[in-house]
């Protein structure tokens, strides 16, 4: 760096950002992006006051189009900055099917294989990682637990920091789901090896760069991003500012990008119309990941994969210190809902997505499927019996067993109250056993539960 300082650096790179992004804020204060019916526009305005959110974007997207986004209140609250449509939010692990993206891209370019052993690529793994194929870690099916001891958001975490923090393998391969941000971390190195550019390079040059998208970029958290939303969260009813993460820890590749409501539509369009990987390679995203006992999880690569009234519906979440999202989509009725905002909502944002996808295709979402009691007896049992905290075999499969000693689950029942009604919404097959979505009426807001079930009537994975 010669004799420049840190902070002449970090001045030059302000610079740049802000020349980059110029044209995308001024584009957007000239000709502004649609809004959201007013009656979706006072619901979101509604849940955001009752969640105590700072700031806020709701986005929808619909065949490759932005339909309309809405802001609420303030991206930045001591400098009384409001959240608009260029307003960048970090999307946690929600970038994690970038991630995956990236490998696939890497594999159709004939880079490496999405069945090579981790190992072949990456070096300085622990000895037990090195045989694991790469499409079991974009499953979280590798066994490779999430990191634990050493791990703070403020402080650096390195390649060493991380094997020194993952314990012992979780079972063996593919036996069950655990979901690993260690795994995915170790994805961005992977990228890293065989690309020869950094995972934040990689990521902009050939996805982002590609796609069009306007603001689209990996966080930097000591770094002044044009843009970007300050993170909050209340404490003890003061609204505090969340801890700032390390820069590096910032844009992990489990992790670590910052979208705009701007963004949403090119990107999901050049991903669906096959501008990043074929169709064929994009078609593996959306398979769930298959288990030794023969069943599958509920998981892709970098999506999370359910049925409703027998069509595909995909979503993630996200969340770092200060920030929370989700997306949802509907691909048959073309619809997809993003929620991004720089609070902490303390009831699910899921259930007002499906609100979201329910106003623009009455009839799409679970929300209006009539509820009935289930008609098996022993699964009504078992299900009773899961929500008051019970861990015998009979009611939990082999791979919940493991899954929920891997996330060191303390005792008690799984659910805030008792419930009051349980009620079946919908069901479906899967290989060796099948699905159900439950309605489950506590006397405070209703929760839905995706409960996969074996051929045995045991549970064996849970949403």
């Amino acid at each position: 760096m010669g004799n420049h300082s840190r902070r002449d650096v970090l001045l030059a790179s302000a610079v740049l950002s802000a020349a980059a992004v110029r044209p995308a804020i001024a584009a957007a204060a000239t000709n502004p992006p649609p809004t959201l019916p007013p009656a979706l526009r006072t619901r979101f305005d509604s849940y955001c006051v009752d969640q105590k959110l700072p700031g806020a974007m709701l986005a929808v997207v619909r065949r490759g189009r932005l339909e309309g986004c809405y802001g609420y209140g303030k991206a930045s609250v001591p400098f009384d900055v409001p959240v608009a449509p260029t307003t960048l939010f970090h999307i946690a692990s929600m970038s994690k099917h970038v991630t995956a993206l990236a490998v696939l891209r890497l594999v159709e370019r004939n880079k490496l294989s999405i069945d090579d052993p981790i190992g072949k690529h990456v070096t300085g793994l622990i000895a037990w990682m090195n045989p694991l194929p790469i499409r079991l870690m974009l499953g979280h099916i590798s066994g490779i637990a999430d990191y634990e001891a050493g791990f703070t958001w403020d402080r650096p975490f390195d390649h060493d920091a991380l094997m020194k923090s993952v314990p012992d393998p979780i079972g063996r391969p593919r036996e069950t789901l655990v979901y690993s941000n260690s795994a995915y971390a170790i994805l961005g190195w992977l990228i890293e090896a065989v690309s020869g550019k950094s995972y934040v390079d990689y990521v902009q040059d050939e996805l982002f760069k590609p796609a069009g998208l306007p603001l689209a970029r990996a966080d930097a958290a000591d770094m002044p991003v044009v843009g970007r939303a300050e993170p909050y969260h209340w404490v003890d009813g003061i609204l505090h500012h969340a801890t700032r993460m390390d820069n590096a820890v910032s844009h992990m590749s489990d992790g670590g990008l910052l979208f705009s409501a701007l963004d949403w539509a090119p990107w999901l369009d050049a991903v669906d119309q096959g501008k990043i990987v074929s169709p064929d390679l994009l078609a593996s995203m959306y398979e769930p990941g298959l288990l030794l006992s023969g069943r599958v999880t509920n998981y892709g690569f970098g999506w999370f994969l359910e049925k409703v009234r027998g069509r595909d519906v995909r979503s993630h979440t996200g969340s770092v210190p200060g920030f929370r999202s989700r997306i949802l989509r509907y691909p048959a009725a073309e619809l997809t809902a993003i929620f991004q905002t720089n609070g902490d909502p303390a009831f699910p944002m899921g259930t007002f997505l499906e609100e979201v996808i329910e106003h623009y295709r009455p009839g799409t979402t679970f929300l209006s499927l009539p509820g009935q009691p289930e008609p098996s007896s022993q699964r009504a049992k078992h299900l009773a019996a899961y929500l008051a905290g019970q861990d015998d075999e009979a009611t939990l499969a082999p791979e919940l067993v493991l899954a929920e000693k891997a996330a060191k689950r303390p005792p008690g029942p799984r659910i805030a109250h008792q419930p009051i009604e349980i009620s079946l919404l919908d069901t479906y097959p899967l290989p060796n056993g099948s699905a159900s979505r439950y309605r489950i009426d506590t006397g405070e807001r209703p929760v839905t539960m995706l409960i996969g079930w074996s051929a045995a009537d045991q549970i064996y994975f849970v949403r």
